[in-house]
């Protein structure tokens, strides 16, 4: 009996037993989709502006898709580019945007060059004119912040952090393998709109990312004006190898009967936005010159003089703007073709660093010569100084257009301007040179070119114009120096700047692009101006022979025109040396890709007050300005 009621126990206790270890080893259940959104809301509250930047650069770092390899015969971009747009009213929806983007008012801006600085003349004028504005662009250059600007004044890392982590936050909770995360740009993009609607700003400007058609920005399905800036020849990979195809993306943001203006085109370009046009009854006009708007002379704020070109265009965008709001203070002046002052005052106040930027550098005096500056212009100390001319462009017609912006300005001796940063300035006496490399007092003068691009455009189609029109300005270019870039689109740097330039100083870095380069500024001069680089070469051997830069002699490659060396704050640290050590004027061209002028402002932003002869004991520390 006893045998029996144990076996039955057993029977009973042994299913229950499994059935409890079972629980144990079983994972929880998977909370509901309201539980999930609860918590994930709950928990962006202790979530900082760090966090934030560390969470998306864990994003960009996770395995992406091998890119889709446009065919010979294919058109415009990529199914899974299409598909991918198509996803972002989704995520409107999921970020109870739909009805706030349908009041905000929206002046949208594409184009291959120069839609940017249209988009920040756009916004100073109409923040010259009371409205509340907000600013989106890409990329940034130090500070993802950057992209965000209301009122003319970068995001706060507060507001910034608040909304990110809502809209990461509320995505993250309804994502599936049907919807992924949108990529990156798009996300930031849905970032800036959710930004500007819950600030209620009078008006958005968006600068459109890459193309139009299928860009991001082109969400906004109601904007109030559109603009098509300069196109060319960029990003073929993805919009096409013509300039019909291209234009053909860019006149995708245009809206049925929404207002558009473009700047004056290529005819194979302007007949595809006039069919557009057509198509959509959209009223299309070339924005007006500014000098049809009665004045001599219109003072910018933007050097060159290529950017009376995006002026134009952005007044075009704003008095289109006022009026189809009827929101004009001066109404009956702008229907008369002409301008309020606050025009005038907005596109003379506009900054938009990085393009057509002059930045004079005094980081490389030693502080014992400081009493001496006074007698520069007499050349009885032997120190010279230092101007950075950046510049962004890196297509074939923005080098071209930067070329002749630069020459102009170098020739001039113009150290003073627009658009510049006058950083305690020795030279007070106006020692500069009109033409040729000799002032008066002896100072020579040497142009360098500081150049760097990704390794997708091709040199042979960048250099040559750039040459070209430096040539028929006048301007040789005595020294042109290729270093490798710091930045890169796959992170946002959060590393300090002695620690970014402690690891590019130490690396040994893959230099096969940058000798790409180098090889074909070579072959372009071919002992042309051999004698005009002699100085610089000279100067940059003799510093490679001091065995504090032994390691250096190694890495750099020297020509007879130019020189490759390993890192941006390598060549930074040599320039300045050149300059503190001999009597000589150094104009340098910074240009070639948005990201290594953001690598210089980065580099210049931290220490401005070390001393240079510590930079040089230490290495590479921090390099001032």
């Amino acid at each position: 009996m006893r045998a029996l009621w144990k076996c039955l126990s057993l029977q009973v206790a042994m299913p229950c037993l499994l059935a409890w270890q079972a629980c144990r080893r079983r994972p929880p259940a998977a909370p509901s989709r309201g539980v999930l959104c609860a918590r994930l809301l709950h928990q962006h509250h202790s979530m900082s502006f760090q966090d934030a930047i560390a969470t998306l650069n864990d994003y960009l770092a996770r395995p992406r898709p091998p890119p889709l390899v446009r065919g010979p015969d294919s058109v415009g971009p990529s199914q899974r580019v299409v598909a991918r747009f198509s996803l972002l009213f989704k995520y409107i929806e999921a970020l109870e945007l739909r009805e706030p983007l349908s009041r905000l008012s929206v002046i949208h801006v594409a184009g291959t060059k120069g839609k940017g600085s249209t988009c920040a003349f756009t916004e100073s004028i109409l923040r010259s004119r009371g409205y509340r504005t907000g600013l989106f662009t890409s990329p940034h250059l130090v500070d993802i912040r950057e992209r965000f600007r209301f009122n003319g004044n970068l995001v706060s890392e507060e507001v910034f952090a608040k909304n990110f982590w809502w809209c990461w936050n509320r995505l993250q909770a309804v994502t599936s393998s049907t919807l992924p995360m949108p990529w990156f740009f798009s996300f930031l993009t849905l970032l800036a709109l959710k930004m500007f609607t819950l600030e209620k700003v009078d008006v958005a400007i968006l600068e459109v990312g890459l193309g139009g058609l299928y860009d991001a920005t082109n969400v906004v399905r109601t904007p109030s004006v559109c603009g098509i800036a300069s196109l060319g020849y960029d990003h073929m990979d993805v919009l096409g190898n013509t300039l019909t195809e291209i234009a053909t993306q860019k006149a995708g943001i245009f809206k049925a009967g929404v207002p558009a203006f473009s700047v004056p085109q290529p005819p194979e370009a302007l007949e595809v936005l006039y069919g557009q046009a057509r198509r959509l009854s959209v009223p299309l006009e070339i924005a007006p010159a500014l000098e049809s708007y009665g004045v001599q002379s219109v003072k910018l704020g933007l050097n060159g003089d290529h950017q009376r070109v995006n002026a134009a265009l952005a007044v075009a965008l704003c008095a289109a703007w006022e009026k189809k709001l009827c929101a004009s203070k001066d109404l009956t002046m702008l229907q008369d073709g002409q301008l309020p002052d606050a025009y005038f005052q907005g596109l003379a106040s506009t900054s938009w660093p990085g393009r057509g930027q002059i930045i004079h550098d005094i980081g490389f005096y030693p502080k014992k010569l400081s009493k001496a500056n006074s007698e520069h212009c007499d050349g009885k100390m032997g120190t010279g100084r230092l101007t950075w001319y950046l510049d962004g462009a890196h297509t074939p017609e923005s080098l071209e257009a930067c070329a002749k912006w630069f020459s102009s300005s170098a020739l001039r001796g113009s150290t003073k301007g627009n658009n510049t940063t006058d950083v305690n300035t020795i030279n007070g006496n106006g020692c500069t040179a009109s033409n040729g490399h000799h002032t008066a007092k002896g100072v020579d003068f040497q142009r360098v070119l500081l150049f760097s691009c990704m390794p997708k455009r091709d040199p042979q189609l960048l250099l040559p114009g750039f040459v070209e029109t430096c040539t028929q300005y006048g301007l040789t270019i005595d020294l042109a120096l290729f270093v490798p870039l710091l930045s890169t689109s796959d992170a946002i740097e959060t590393r300090s700047v002695p620690d970014i330039c402690a690891n590019a100083m130490e690396a040994e870095p893959d230099l096969s692009w940058q000798i790409v380069l180098h090889r074909t500024w070579e072959a372009l001069h071919n002992g042309s101006n051999v004698h005009s680089s002699i100085m610089g070469l000279s100067q940059l051997r003799h510093y490679l022979q001091d065995e504090k830069h032994g390691h250096l002699f190694h890495q750099c490659v020297l020509g007879t025109t130019s020189a490759v060396m390993p890192s941006l704050p390598a060549a930074l640290n040599w320039l300045r040396f050149w300059a503190s050590q001999n009597p000589v004027e150094l104009q340098v061209l910074v240009t070639g890709s948005l990201y290594l002028i953001g690598d210089l402002l980065k580099i210049r932003k931290q220490g401005q007050d070390q001393d240079i002869e510590s930079d040089f004991a230490n290495g590479c520390k921090q390099p001032t300005a």
